[in-house]
């Protein structure tokens, strides 16, 4: 059996506790919206403050869909990262979501010095390569940086593998 009383006390709570939220809340929030700090959400919000902090890519998101849709998908993508460095993980992470439905091949490598220290690349494997903290070696040929811990390799067409 209900008693009227239970649900006037229930009503009070629940508003003294919504008032206590809405004036704890009020003086952080008001700020904000008078000086119009408050920004619409864009597309690759969350994407591109992830490329920003991994390796300094403004707009990092529609640079990567534009990198993307120059190369063709008839081989895989490389992409090397740095074994125990989290950043370079979630880097490659990131290539690799936007790399989506293409093949992504994640390379490990153990340093950050040219790449790979376990195995060799083979170019003609890859249609490119990007090297997430990890510096691309010279063989490959010049690289295209595109952020702070990010260089970009494409492999031409006509590649062959490169000699030891």
């Amino acid at each position: 059996m209900e008693y009227p009383g239970r649900l006037v006390l229930h009503t009070v709570c629940t508003a003294i506790v919504g008032c206590a939220y809405v004036a704890m809340a009020l003086p952080k929030v008001l700020p904000a919206v008078k000086d119009g700090s408050f920004r619409s959400l864009t597309t690759f919000q969350t994407t591109d403050t992830y490329l920003f902090a991994c390796a300094e890519i403004m707009d990092g998101s529609q640079l990567l869909l534009d990198v993307f849709g120059s190369l063709p998908t008839n081989k895989p993508i490389g992409v090397v990262v740095q074994e125990n460095n989290a950043v370079t993980n979630v880097l490659g992470m990131l290539i690799a979501y936007f790399g989506w439905p293409r093949e992504i091949k994640l390379i490990a490598n153990p340093e950050a010095g040219p790449s790979p220290k376990n195995e060799p690349i083979d170019p003609a494997a890859f249609t490119a390569i990007f090297f997430c903290g990890v510096t691309p070696p010279a063989t490959l040929g010049p690289g295209i940086r595109l952020g702070s811990h990010l260089m970009f390799v494409p492999i031409p067409e006509t590649a062959v593998p490169r000699q030891p």
